[in-house]
Parts: C-alpha cells; structure tokens; sequence
C-alpha cells in the first residue's frame, strides 16, 4: 500500500503573499482570514475523502503563524487522526479514465487549437463533473488493465486518445457488462499506438462513425436537439454544450449509425465552417448489457451527467448544480461559492457529526440541511 502525501500551499491572505510575485488571485489568494481557512477547510476535506495525507508548506517562512491558521490545522490534525480507524472506501457510482501516453498527442504551444483541446478534455470537464453533486475517482488507463479499478456504473473515457491492445481487452472484459454506461469523449479510442483510424473508435464505441471534416471547425459545439431522452432531460433545444473559447479543432466526427439515438447536432454557425448540417454529434446506444454514449466535442455538461447518474439509479447528496461534493464511506462534505441554505441526502441512514464545529446536526437521518454563511 501506498500513501499519497499533499502539499498544501494554497495562497493566503497575508501582507507578504499579497506583495509576492505569485500573490495574485489566479493561483488563489484569499482576501482575508475567514476566506484562508474556509480554503483550507475545503482542501482538508477532499484530502480525508480519499484516504490521502497532508503536509503543510511553510512557504514565506511563517506562511502559517497565526492562532486562526493553528487552530483550524489542529483540528484537521485531530480528525485525521480519528479517522486513520475507520473506512476511507470510495462511494463514487463515476470512474473518470485519463492515459499518460494520450497526453502526448496534444502538444502544448502558441498554436490555439493545442491550449484549447487541452482545456477544454482535462480543465474545463473536470469543473463540469466537479458540480454533479456527487464524488467521482479518477485513474490511469494502466490501473485497469492491472485490475487496481473497482466496478463503478459510469465510466469517463476523458482524455484516452490512445488505448492499446490490452486497455481495449480491460475495457471489454471488465466494463462492457452489467448495465453499466460508458461514455467516449471526442477521440477517446481513436489511436492504438500503431495507427489511427476512425475504425478503432468503433469498435470501443460499439457504434458507426465518420470523420466528416479533417479541417478545423469553426466553433467545436454541439446543440441538443431532443429534451425528451433521459440523457438530455432539462436541456433545452437548441442548447450547445462543448468547448467554450472560440477557437478551431480537428477532425470533425459524426455518429451515421442509425441504431444509436441522436441526441444532438454539430453547430454549424457561419459559412466558413466547413461542417456539413445535420451531422450526429451526441448518441446513445443499446449494448445490451451496457450502454454506449458519445460526444463528439469535449466537455460534456454537468446536468447530463447528473441524468446519467439518475438512469443508473446512482446516488447524488445535493440538487444544486453549483455545490461541490466530496464523499467517502463516512464522510462527506459540500464546497459552495454562495451562501444560503443547503439540503444533503444521504445514501442511507445515519448519525450527522459536523466535524469542525464538533457538534451532532441529526441521528438516524437519510437527509440533513446545512445553512452556509456568505
């Protein structure tokens, strides 16, 4: 077993951050004490979700020295303690997939279509799948084929360009079955790492495909085009979902089979897009005993997501589309930008601790309401 150790150096709100170099609110500087401990509170409490430890960087020398500062970390220090005897096991119904050989086939530099892939598959999905209210894991294609991958009912394939032969063989034997939804994100399978061919998306994807445009698309949406189906249940039609900068990308995929539900088109704004009309951009496909889901622009929004956790009756603890969750076995906390009250729901029934203000909020409760001050 291995322990995973975090660094916390999350900026404060100390005079010398704020007349540092790096003391600006890009990397998030906070404005005053309450803000700095919230933050840390909120760090903490992802950390204890996932079983992981912390380690406190004393950056600027006396980066910590205050009584506030002392006394949240001595809390986190007791609890962190206490719970080093119970579970920290996973409740994520999500399991998001990404690949370190993938990732080099998004290279990094001036160009716009390199910084916008990248941002829209691994920054701005991320933020997508962070308000579905519910926790997810996230793995390397490699824990798979080792069998380090627990079964979870939706499975992400974020940023898996490249899928050799045995993440292919894991998928199908260990992912394809039991109802479970499995859902392909723009190129995710198109490369084996001997070539790359619309044919291997395909074949994982379970669907047909075609590259209708090797040029870069003028804007990489999608627009929903059926509010009834349960994936796209709460979208409006004509919604787009997809990258949000303004810049091109490549290839330009449709789904053409016609045994998949089409759910969504490619946008086709302006005459110097060279996308053809009509063309599939969102399906949902039957496997039997799975389910097939493609996009074929990145960054999915948060309330399909949601629908996909509500068709296989996976758990969600908040309605709010805002709210971050995080959970484990027996702990669970919520992270929101906006004060007001809040309603958790639980997975089951249990005894309510609120572990910073150390006091019991319910017994025997399946929900509970929290009231977040601004």
């Amino acid at each position: 077993d291995k322990l995973w150790i975090v660094e916390e150096d999350s900026r404060m709100n100390r005079k010398e951050m704020a007349e540092g170099q790096d003391g600006r609110s890009a990397v998030g500087w906070t404005r005053d004490y309450q803000q700095s401990v919230e933050n840390l509170k909120r760090n903490f409490s992802y950390i204890l979700s996932k079983g992981m430890g912390v380690s406190f960087y004393n950056l600027m020398w006396d980066f910590f020295d205050d009584a506030q500062y002392y006394g949240a970390i001595g809390q986190m220090h007791q609890e962190m303690t206490l719970s080093l005897g119970l579970n920290s096991n996973s409740v994520a119904d999500i399991a998001v997939f990404v690949d370190g050989d993938s990732q080099m086939l998004i290279p990094w530099g001036k160009d716009y279509l390199n910084g916008t892939l990248y941002q829209s598959i691994y920054v701005e999905q991320l933020e997508e799948l962070g308000h579905v209210g519910a926790s997810y894991d996230m793995y390397l294609m490699d824990d798979l084929v080792d069998g380090l991958v627990p079964e979870h009912k939706i499975n992400i394939f974020m940023g898996t360009t490249w899928m050799d032969a045995e993440e292919r063989k894991a998928i199908e034997e260990k992912l394809q079955k039991n109802g479970n939804m499995l859902v392909w994100i723009f190129t995710s399978g198109i490369a084996d790492g001997e070539k790359t061919d619309i044919s291997l998306l395909e074949d994982v994807t379970g669907m047909d495909l075609s590259v209708i445009s090797t040029k870069r698309k003028q804007i990489a949406t999608a627009k929903i085009a059926d509010s009834a189906h349960w994936l796209t249940e709460g979208l409006n039609v004509g919604r787009p979902y997809g990258v949000k900068s303004y810049d091109k990308m490549a290839p330009v995929i449709a789904v053409t089979d016609h045994s998949a539900k089409a759910l969504a088109y490619h946008s086709t704004p302006s005459t110097s897009d060279n996308t053809p009309a009509g063309q599939v951009a969102l399906a949902v496909k039957n496997m039997g005993d799975w389910t097939s889901i493609y996009s074929a622009v990145p960054n999915i929004p948060q309330a399909m997501i949601r629908n996909m956790l509500k068709q296989v009756k996976g758990h969600n603890y908040t309605a709010s589309g805002s709210d971050v969750i995080y959970a484990n076995e027996n702990y669970v906390a919520l992270h929101s930008n906006f004060a007001g009250q809040r309603e958790i729901k639980l997975p089951g029934n249990y005894t309510v601790y609120d572990v910073f203000n150390r006091q019991i909020i319910s017994t025997n409760a399946d929900s509970f309401k929290v009231t977040l001050s601004g």
